[in-house]
């Protein structure tokens, strides 16, 4: 049963308040997403089209790289996740961009332990698998195990012949092809532990199989990826370590080739000189404050550049003089560069955004921002919670077809990307919102100024929030589009609206807004919350939620979330309002309400399942007052659960409070198919009042458990109908709210 077109524009019409007729217009039309066999064939589709993305896929059962996973891999090898982390983990790429070819390897910490080497050929669209695992019949102690004895049992993990060839590890930024000796280097932080064993400290010392020291993981190794020829003194598909100093340890690595050939390698914070055709390590040519894993990069004018979760870092390679910018997407992902012939640099989140920097010389950068959630990758690398995808130097630019290629995971092929000249991305603004926040006094108004953010947006104090024509397109604190953190603070947000899909707010319990803190007192006006995993979320330390004039939409919609997405989840508070508000469209299987909030006030609020697919339509898992008014409940045709309202279903959760309930003047339209029940109580119930409801096909109004039996008359002033049309409603229709 769906909604018609006329009642659609009822609901939005129906809340002239809301803020949603915003100044800023959409950016863009975008192609339409493309595939190819081959990377000439994707190159003519995309210019034909004037730009986009083409996927080079594979026919079958398995698109990608997993056509060519090695099969019947032992427990040891497999670890947790398998041959997927070869790219879905912390791991980069080499690119022989003369011969068009892509190199992959890696695994590491507990995800993976084959160190195999693919390749994918971009000339003829085929991968293969290089080398099979190296088989794990080694094994190595960590250094700190044997510095820090607390007991006579240690771990020992299973390896291969780390003298010879390198053991699983996330490659990160240090997987690098070399144009020099058309060999690949890595630089190999950790081998993976996902397999290890309990024994006695030092019993086996002397055991062959026992490596000792530096050969326990970290090094750089060589491998020489031609099928037949020998290359740099390496036969052809084989390994070797380099001879390195002891004490140097890459961890987080990073590399990048320069344009005589010569390379640097280095970690989070350092970087050396490296020669490729003789393996020695140099002088130190940078060295910086630890930011973590990310990718360095040479620009042709001269630079070095390394990008980070939040920070880019540019350094003039003759004067060593170094710049840092703060980047202005917290949630820049992918930490991947790719510069094009004009010098602009590209940075993809292994998704649907790319961001573009075209003034590199400038003092403070700016930052273009594309966004193809609706002509790009539909799905990619989501390992980590605070970043999207780990691509580093698996996204590569070919100078002679002017394309980027990219990949992200193995559930889809190898993506192509022509940058369209003929459409305009968004600029995203440098205004810096922690500090505007920081610096405003306590109890202000503080209005953001309008445009287009890569930042969400963290409030810590008693402020009122004007974001009038302000679009947010990150997470703060991993937690939402907005988070509210205070204790004891007063916070007003208004105007706001937090388009999921472009804030990266797909993940976990990720909110539009997210209210934390002990006693708290938060007011909600004319917002407008699309595509978030919940809507709006509070923690369970008391407070005041108020949520007037807005709607909540489309919550939950398992793209990538394992969380149920609930279009507003009250914890434990004091209590929620909601005043002129709209929550429709939850998917996932949330409550288009839920509430564990002592009190829970509704007062013109439509709850509507429409097309969604939730579960009930309100749910007051630890029981506690409900008064709704003038408001109307549609129970969707899609609800997986025959309770419309539950009251007190979680007492292994929460501290039961008594169920106190009054309805009035409320529509209560059900469209679920089969028996469905008003009421579910499972607290006890101390008062039951419903007067001048119209109540729409329902077969039974409360559960077998009701307390009160039939003491209340409910039927006093209420009208039951079997259907729309006995209640005087057309077919399809829902009646308007009444102010």
């Amino acid at each position: 049963m769906r909604l018609n077109v006329a009642i659609l524009l009822l609901l939005y019409i129906s809340i002239e308040s809301l803020a949603l007729a915003s100044t800023i217009a959409a950016p863009f039309k975008l192609p339409p997403a493309q595939k190819g066999t081959n990377l000439i064939d994707c190159k003519f589709k995309l210019e034909k089209q004037g730009g986009g993305w083409c996927e080079i896929r594979l026919q079958g059962k398995h698109p990608s790289i997993s056509a060519v996973w090695p099969t019947n891999l032992d427990d040891k090898t497999y670890m947790v996740s398998g041959p997927s982390s070869v790219l879905e983990a912390w791991n980069s790429a080499a690119f022989d961009e003369k011969n068009l070819l892509i190199y992959f390897m890696g695994g590491g910490h507990s995800d993976y332990g084959g160190n195999e080497v693919y390749e994918f050929n971009l000339k003829n669209g085929h991968w293969k698998r290089l080398t099979n695992p190296s088989p794990l019949t080694f094994f190595f102690q960590f250094p700190d195990e044997e510095e820090t004895p607390t007991s006579n049992i240690t771990q020992y993990c299973w390896a291969p012949d780390m003298r010879r060839v390198p053991g699983a590890t996330h490659t990160y930024d240090g997987l690098q092809f070399s144009k020099k000796t058309k060999t690949i280097f890595l630089i190999a932080m950790d081998a993976a532990d996902g397999s290890c064993f309990d024994a006695k400290r030092g019993q086996f010392k002397k055991d062959s199989r026992f490596l000792f020291g530096p050969v326990a993981g970290s090094g750089i190794f060589e491998f020489n990826p031609s099928h037949h020829e020998k290359r740099n003194g390496l036969a052809p598909l084989t390994w070797r370590r380099l001879a390195t100093p002891n004490d140097l340890y890459l961890g987080y690595p990073r590399s990048l080739e320069l344009p005589n050939g010569m390379m640097m390698v280095g970690d989070s914070s350092s970087l050396y000189t490296f020669d490729p055709s003789t393996g020695f390590i140099g002088e130190l040519f940078w060295e910086d404050e630890d930011w973590g894993d990310g990718i360095a990069e040479f620009h042709p004018i001269g630079l070095i550049m390394s990008l980070h979760h939040n920070t880019l870092t540019i350094s003039n390679i003759k004067t060593k003089v170094s710049k840092t910018f703060s980047v202005p997407n917290e949630r820049l992902h992918g930490k991947s560069l790719a510069i094009n012939k004009n010098g602009n640099v590209f940075t993809w989140d292994g998704r649907h955004t790319i961001l573009i920097i075209d003034n590199l010389h400038e003092s403070e950068p700016n930052w273009t921002f594309y966004d193809w959630s609706s002509a790009g990758p539909p799905s990619g690398d989501h390992t980590s919670s605070d970043v999207t995808g780990n691509i580093f130097s698996k996204w590569q630019y070919i100078t002679e077809h002017d394309l980027f290629v990219g990949l992200s995971d193995h559930t889809t092929g190898v993506w192509v990307y022509k940058h369209p000249k003929s459409i305009k991305g968004v600029k995203l603004s440098n205004t810096n919102l922690r500090k505007l926040i920081d610096e405003a006094k306590e109890g202000s108004i503080v209005q953001i100024p309008p445009g287009f953010y890569g930042h969400g947006l963290y409030i810590n104090k008693s402020l009122t929030v004007k974001l009038k024509d302000v679009r947010l397109w990150s997470v703060a604190e991993e937690k939402g589009i907005i988070n509210v953190d205070c204790d004891g603070c007063s916070v007003v947000i208004e105007d706001f609206f937090g388009e999921g899909r472009k804030a990266g707010c797909l993940d976990e319990n990720c909110a539009g807004i997210k209210a934390e803190g002990e006693n708290f007192h938060l007011t909600a006006k004319h917002i407008h919350l699309d595509n978030t995993v919940i809507g709006i979320l509070t923690d369970n330390r008391g407070g005041k939620l108020i949520l007037e004039d807005s709607l909540i939409e489309n919550t939950g919609l398992n793209d990538r979330s394992d969380t149920y997405g609930h279009g507003l989840y009250a914890g434990t508070i004091n209590s929620v309002i909601l005043r002129r508000s709209t929550i429709r469209n939850v998917y996932g299987s949330g409550h288009t309400l839920k509430s564990r909030a002592q009190e829970t006030i509704l007062e013109n609020v439509r709850l509507l399942g429409a097309e969604g697919f939730h579960s009930r339509s309100i749910d007051m898992p630890c029981g506690g007052t409900l008064q709704m008014t003038n408001s109307i409940i549609q129970h969707g045709v899609n609800s997986e659960n025959y309770d419309v309202i539950a009251m007190g279903a979680e007492p292994e959760n929460c501290k039961i409070y008594p169920s106190r309930i009054r309805l009035n003047k409320n529509w209560i339209v059900v469209d679920r198919i089969g028996n469905n029940t008003l009421f579910n109580w499972y607290s006890p119930i101390t008062m039951l009042i419903l007067k001048n409801n119209h109540i729409v096909n329902l077969n039974k109004w409360s559960s077998s458990n009701t307390k009160l039996g039939t003491a209340i008359d409910h039927r006093l002033n209420n009208k039951f109908c079997r259907n729309r049309t006995d209640c005087g409603l057309k077919p399809n229709q829902l009646p308007p709210l009444r102010h």
